[in-house]
């Protein structure tokens, strides 16, 4: 007999994607397909997953997990709960909304596909990757197409409009022709001080962290080299980038422009108000030699399909959507089930 919810209630339902995926409009400048229209061409078919919840069907009253969201965040935890363990019979995602994904899906209206939440991903097209959502599709399979591009549209306050290249001399080329006197020594020195901080950043996969003593094996054992890496600048990983733009004295306005652009698309805050660990990541990634962006063929609805047909193709799975759980019942201060908007209680 199972036990009623033997491990525990998951609560994902906020918008946390896994790795580099950013707010961005799209590109409108030429790209390595023959345009930029190519890439939303081939984007504009939708893969949808939509396990609508009938009030009349009856939903399990015991599982072993449930996960509360079907964001990119719950997703992927349920994809790998199902995926990676033989003792869980049952994941059962639950979704408020008529539709998987979150903030980030996509939808279609008289033809037109429409895309919501982040538009700019990077990490996914190569193999080794530090992008933990990549990291979770090499584990649990599904992965979507990608299509890949190497600048995007970009406008000056002045009007004057530019595809700024991303790698070293695409940036290179950004600082010297709109950058003014000193701009691209000044960012150069600043992406050497970055340099370490970025190693750090990137050193240690994120699926090897855990809260448990298991941390010995999975950090410890596993990655020792990396591991002293990213302890060796932890303090400074974990400060405002504002830290290091008084150290380096910068003060040329575009490279400070040009940073906070960058932080605002990370997550909406300028350069000063950022952590060192989010902006040494990004400047790592962005600005390696023959790196390239990435979108999903599909649009974000392929991201979010791929993980949810993860969590079910095992069989044990299921994703269930307009099913919105009103409440979380506890006993013991631990919980032990959850109560639907329509009644239904699933422990």
């Amino acid at each position: 007999m199972k036990t009623s919810l033997r491990y525990t209630i998951l609560w994902c339902n906020s918008m946390q994607l896994l790795g580099e995926a950013f707010v961005l409009s799209p590109p409108s400048f030429s790209s390595p397909l023959s345009s930029v229209r190519d890439i939303w061409r081939l984007a504009a078919h939708p893969s949808e997953f939509n396990s609508k919840y009938d009030k009349n069907e009856s939903l399990p009253t015991e599982v072993d997990i449930v996960v509360i969201g079907s964001g990119v965040a719950g997703l992927s935890c349920a994809s790998l709960l199902s995926h990676c363990s033989s003792s869980l019979n049952d994941v059962l995602v639950l979704e408020s909304h008529d539709t998987v994904g979150g903030a980030a899906h996509g939808w279609s209206r008289r033809g037109f596909h429409f895309e919501s939440g982040p538009s700019l991903y990077s990490g996914f097209s190569m193999e080794r990757s530090s992008n933990p959502l990549k990291n979770i599709f090499q584990v649990v399979g599904n992965e979507p197409d990608w299509i890949t591009y190497d600048r995007w549209g970009t406008v000056l306050p002045n009007g004057k409009k530019f595809a700024a290249k991303i790698g070293p001399e695409g940036l290179k080329g950004v600082m010297e022709e709109h950058g003014g006197p000193g701009a691209n020594e000044e960012f150069s020195a600043l992406m050497k001080r970055m340099e370490p901080l970025g190693n750090a950043a990137q050193a240690l996969t994120s699926m090897a962290l855990r809260e448990d003593a298991g941390a010995l094996a999975t950090l410890g054992l596993r990655y020792p080299k990396e591991l002293l890496q990213t302890l060796a600048q932890g303090q400074t990983l974990n400060e405002p980038f504002l830290n290091i733009m008084e150290e380096m004295s910068l003060q040329n306005k575009f490279v400070i422009n040009w940073l906070d652009m960058l932080c605002f698309l990370l997550q909406g805050l300028p350069a000063a108000g950022t952590m060192n660990a989010v902006i040494a990541y990004m400047l790592a990634d962005w600005y390696r030699p023959g790196v390239t962006l990435d979108f999903p063929r599909g649009g974000s609805g392929a991201i979010v399909a791929g993980l949810a047909r993860a969590v079910e193709e095992k069989g044990g799975g299921r994703v269930v959507t307009n099913a919105h759980v009103q409440h979380i019942l506890v006993k013991d201060n631990r919980a032990c089930g959850v109560e639907l908007k329509d009644g239904t209680v699933i422990h």
